[in-house]
């Protein structure tokens, strides 16, 4: 009996395959080694055609089906770009037989356009001479000409090429996998072996890269390298090729470590299910990263040619760096606080401003309403918006603020008659300054997405859940700058189209 099942990785665009037959044919006793010929396919052939896969499974769903699942989500980390496969195979047979053929879409991800892109952009690359540096050019690159578009995270359908190297390279405009698969094309054609690594940042979905470099593999995420709104031009360098400890002690990040490691397998050639496979980067080590084994990319000077960039700071201590950020960092709230204070905002007591104190949702709600012109609607409709306040929580200083709130959709209660008088998270006024600026998201990526826009460091956003006083005042003087940007962007375009 004949079965069909369509499996889509990452819900990606794909690669185009033609009707030519390939003339590779493997027999493959496990998942891994059914990922490593498909694999050889893209490397030997370009991944044309329909691969004919014989494997040891018996042939009934979905033992069969979850053997090709794990063996396609295996490949796919080998490839720069995601599959879209529709397979096909004959359960009445022991063993199974499959047959994979790949379908493209409108942008491919290969095509001429990218492919001449990329050259471009690797043979600027070549002016460097070690694989670091030329690591770090692909670093700069990309954060400097793409944009990072959070809405495609919601509506991944209508923002489809987000997800491709088209979209990176041809559009300006990606998301995660947009960047990881660019990152891992630009490694291909300069021979730098790169994989790439699926996991989550901060409860979301996410995807980056591994690359190997002196006879080691790191991670690097250049989506989290994007100085997006408000970051200083430091932070492109938070995510460049961390050890494992480094990376791990980040705690911004999850991942499958057994996926990991049967990548890296498959990629080195050391496969259980295809011994005898040759692939270009045979026989590399498996070795992760010690810590300090690379220096921080802000400083080279004395590795090959390299001179510190315009955009590098001069050599610090770390300990005497350390030491500075942090007093400067409490400096910096405090300042804001008073900027804040001076537009009626955010207001301090008799113990000043209590910056390192937790704040309540509902003192939360009546920051949010002055920021979005609330005290103006409310002094001429009071009484409306306190009758628009349905929480019984909410005490009788704050209905009308709440009610405001409400009425505006620019906040929920936690059930339908309370809003909550408890301490704020992060991830709540990350929720509600991303509703402020009309920023799509969902609650579960709203962290993520906050630290993209530079509403918040990431070191804030991964540095426990509940929101301090001062979290509250970086995040809502970040979110005014990015609303005067919006009115700035505005207001160019009203003139331009006058």
């Amino acid at each position: 009996m004949k079965h069909k099942k369509l499996l889509t990785i990452f819900c990606i665009v794909a690669l185009l395959w033609s009707t030519a037959a390939p003339a590779l044919a493997n027999s493959a006793t496990d998942p891994i080694g059914a990922a490593t010929t498909i694999f050889q396919l893209y490397l030997t052939e370009g991944a044309q055609g329909e691969l004919r896969l014989n494997t040891n499974v018996a042939g009934k769903s979905p033992d069969a089906e979850n053997y090709m699942d794990t063996a396609l989500n295996l490949s796919t980390r080998l490839m720069p770009f995601s599959l879209d496969a529709s397979m096909q195979y004959y359960a009445n047979t022991n063993p199974t037989t499959f047959f994979v053929k790949f379908r493209g879409r409108e942008y491919n991800d290969l095509n001429s356009q990218v492919q001449n892109k990329a050259k471009e952009i690797v043979a600027d690359a070549q002016m460097y001479t070690t694989d670091y540096e030329k690591l770090r050019y692909i670093n700069n690159y990309i954060i400097d000409n793409c944009e990072y578009v959070s809405a495609a995270v919601k509506n991944p359908e209508q923002y489809h090429t987000a997800f491709t190297i088209y979209g990176c390279l041809g559009e300006g405009k990606a998301v995660c996998e947009g960047y990881a698969n660019t990152v891992q094309l630009l490694c291909e054609m300069m021979q730098i072996p790169c994989i790439k690594v699926t996991g989550t940042a901060y409860g979301g979905n996410h995807i980056w890269n591994a690359v190997y470099l002196n006879d080691k593999w790191w991670m690097l995420d250049v989506t989290f390298n994007d100085p997006v709104g408000l970051q200083d031009s430091s932070d492109r360098w938070s995510y460049f090729l961390l050890d494992l400890d480094t990376f791990q002690q980040k705690g911004t990040h999850t991942y499958d470590k057994t996926h990991y490691e049967h990548s890296k397998e498959i990629y080195t050639g050391r496969t259980t299910g295809q011994k005898s496979v040759s692939l270009p980067f045979a026989n590399l080590s498996m070795q992760n990263s010690v810590s300090g084994d690379i220096p921080d990319p802000r400083y080279l000077t004395d590795i090959g040619a390299v001179t510190a960039t315009p955009e590098q700071p001069d050599k610090q201590q770390p300990s005497d760096h350390q030491s500075t950020d942090t007093t400067a960092a409490e400096k910096a709230t405090e300042a804001k606080a008073q900027a804040l204070k001076e537009q009626g905002l955010f207001m301090g007591d008799e113990k000043g401003f209590r910056l390192k104190d937790s704040i309540t949702r509902i003192e939360m709600g009546v920051m949010v309403m002055r920021m979005n012109g609330g005290l103006t609607a409310i002094k001429e409709n009071s009484s409306y918006y306190e009758s628009a306040c349905p929480f019984t929580d909410v005490p009788q200083w704050a209905r009308s603020s709440i009610g405001y709130l409400y009425d505006k959709k620019l906040a929920a209660g936690q059930t339908a008659t309370t809003f909550g008088t408890g301490a704020v998270t992060k991830q709540d006024y990350a929720v509600m300054m991303l509703r402020v600026l009309q920023i799509e998201h969902s609650y579960q990526d709203a962290l993520a997405i906050a630290v993209t826009h530079g509403i918040l460091t990431e070191a804030q956003a991964s540095s426990g859940t509940a929101a301090t006083r001062g979290d509250i005042v970086d995040m809502t003087y970040a979110t005014l700058q990015l609303m005067n940007e919006q009115q700035q962007q505005t207001a160019t375009k009203e003139e331009n189209a006058a």
